[in-house]
């Protein structure tokens, strides 16, 4: 699999989202998931996704 790239929007604002085939390290903004969204709720709704579908150690986000 190669790089898949996604685009969302909502009024002024936009988020992009990187998805590549890796070991599961999440990046926002330079920052570590963990480190960017401070909040152990905010962290866990992040990675919910890639837990449930049994990919989290497959891919890296950015």
């Amino acid at each position: 699999m190669a790089t898949e790239h996604a685009v969302g929007t909502r009024k002024r604002a936009t988020a992009k989202i990187w998805l590549t085939p890796g070991v599961g390290k999440f990046t926002a903004n330079g920052k570590g998931l963990e480190e960017y969204l401070k909040r152990k709720d905010l962290f866990l709704a992040a990675i919910r996704p890639l837990e449930v579908t049994d990919s989290l150690k497959r891919f890296d986000v950015r």
